[in-house]
């Protein structure tokens, strides 16, 4: 019981673990959206998402991010940042999320550096039950 506890609380003393948000230019390679370009630019606070054959949409990334807990682990989960879209619906072609979002992927990216590990972004909606979501990765 005693090893447990030490463990607990040397992993707890880590803090939790984020991953954040990377300027940068994705793709996404399934679903209705594939072949499809984000090219997310934090410090203007702009995505320009890019349908395959299709006309670009701006998006401004609207709010203060926030973190909010995904991809469980064994011991604990990662506080992944996310941001509100707009416009909203978010519409592409046959495709329309109301509530749009950007989450950084589940894979870590110490801390926003773009030399670490590849990086993904998540496009969905923030509403309900029902989800959209497409996975784009650099």
């Amino acid at each position: 019981m005693k090893r447990f506890l030490l463990l607990a609380a040397l992993v707890s003393a880590c803090g939790p673990v984020e991953s954040k948000l990377v300027s940068g230019t994705y793709t996404t390679s399934s679903g209705e959206l594939t072949g499809a370009t984000l090219a997310l630019d934090l410090s203007a606070k702009k995505a320009t998402l890019t349908p395959k054959g299709g006309a670009a949409i701006e998006l401004t990334l609207a709010g203060t991010a926030s973190f909010i807990n995904l991809c469980a682990g064994n011991l604990a989960s990662v506080h992944v940042e996310t941001i509100a879209l707009t416009p909203d619906p978010l519409v592409v072609g046959s495709v329309s999320l109301e509530a749009p979002q950007l989450r950084a992927g589940c894979g870590l990216n110490a801390g926003g550096s773009p030399d670490a590990l590849p990086t993904r972004v998540t496009l969905a909606n923030n509403v309900g039950t029902v989800s959209r979501i497409f996975e784009f990765s650099r």
